[in-house]
């Protein structure tokens, strides 16, 4: 988390996953895999939270090698030792709104020493948004501790790993989508030989040009995209309790509905009036805006501030308009 002390407005928060599975609506591919994800409205910001198996669920009969490969390659600093996981969070505008989007890296190439974490706005103001030790709610503790390294983003690596038998398929276009969404530029293929992975047989690609030509290549698309989030925004708002729940089931249509009684809350309420006190606020001076910006800078490398929609509620988001 990277909260900042002064109030930033961000349109949407997301992860990764409920990105990926509108994006994939929008591009019409893979429509047999069904998804579903809650849409609840905290302030001004407008939350998609996902409601689907656990990503680490293994499947029945399909043994693979991608939890193996990090064990023997790849280690874990000091000061992050024992960690289950690494989650990052971006900050980036799309077609004209400010989304914050959650994802796991799987690792990140060290080429040059990175500066060490000051205290700043990564911590100094947990307690603003009600992250303390101690949870308001519940016997267990929460435990916050200050560490580590600041990691850019451009040092993140996406790894998958593939038979060697598999090597002529083109595994790098499947993972173009999700690169971009995560703004991933270096991607690490491994292929092993029934298990046993080689040095030789480890590539390491920066794919940069790559996320940047499937930009230009899926504008339609990313246009869709856009005016199917601003479709949620807008659904989210007019909901009398701004809490929606989005599915797509194969065969069917995307189903924006309301959401059952028993479906829970994202946030607990003090966590929630500090959320909204810190998100979407418009009342901001000159001095605010300069933070906010050195903000977002820190929390994106991404070099792109294009825009990639220009519909309005005016044209019912047809995704097809242009500046």
């Amino acid at each position: 988390m990277n909260p900042s002390p002064i109030p930033i407005p961000i349109n949407i928060v997301a992860c990764g996953s409920t990105i990926g599975n509108l994006l994939r609506f929008a591009r019409g591919v893979d429509l047999d895999r069904s998804f579903r994800m809650l849409v609840e409205k905290v302030g001004k910001t407008v939350h998609l939270i996902r409601r689907e198996n656990s990503p680490r669920e293994k499947i029945e009969g399909v043994r693979g090698f991608g939890h193996t490969f990090p064990e023997a390659y790849t280690t874990w600093d000091s000061s992050v030792k024992r960690s289950t996981s690494h989650q990052r969070i971006l900050s980036y505008q799309f077609g004209g709104l400010d989304l914050m989007v959650r994802f796991e890296g799987d690792g990140y190439i060290s080429s040059s020493p990175v500066a060490k974490t000051v205290k700043g706005y990564a911590f100094d103001d947990l307690e603003s948004l009600g992250i303390t030790e101690s949870l308001s709610t519940g016997t267990g503790k929460l435990k916050v501790s200050d560490g580590g390294e600041t990691v850019p983003q451009s040092s993140i690596f996406d790894l998958k790993t593939r038979s060697i038998m598999a090597r002529e398929k083109d595994h790098l276009g499947e993972q173009l989508p999700r690169l971009w969404i995560a703004q991933v530029t270096q991607f690490l293929l491994a292929y092993h030989e029934r298990g046993l992975f080689k040095d030789s047989n480890i590539e390491i690609k920066n794919v940069k040009a790559d996320v940047t030509e499937w930009q230009e290549l899926n504008q339609p698309s990313l246009k869709r995209l856009a005016a199917l989030l601003r479709l949620i925004i807008d659904k989210a708002h007019a909901s009398k309790d701004g809490k929606l729940e989005i599915v797509w089931s194969n065969g069917g249509s995307l189903e924006i509905r309301k959401q059952l009684s028993d479906a829970g809350d994202v946030l607990s309420e003090p966590v929630r009036k500090q959320w909204e006190a810190w998100l979407g606020s418009e009342n901001k001076g000159p001095e605010d805006s300069e933070r906010e910006e050195e903000l977002m800078a820190a929390q994106s490398d991404s070099e792109s501030d294009s825009d990639y929609a220009a519909c309005d509620q005016e044209c019912g988001y047809c995704g097809k308009c242009i500046y």
